[in-house]
């Protein structure tokens, strides 16, 4: 809940866009674990409609791996 405060803070100051994709808005070392992370924008994650298994999941550690 807290995340989603900040972030709706900083989009309605104009810092944040909440359809900026998660490569725009997150370092490489987060995204590159993601698959799908460009095509996920910040407010699919916020909505949880980003189809991300939960973050320490064996999938995402996997999906990491090169």
């Amino acid at each position: 809940m807290f995340v989603a405060v900040a972030s709706l803070q900083l989009a309605e100051r104009g810092q944040l866009s909440l359809d900026a994709r998660l490569v725009e808005a997150l370092p490489a070392s987060v995204t590159g674990r993601i698959a799908n992370a460009p095509d996920i924008t910040v407010r699919m994650l916020l909505g949880h409609r980003a189809g991300i298994p939960d973050w320490d999941s064996p999938a995402v550690d996997e999906q990491g791996r090169p």
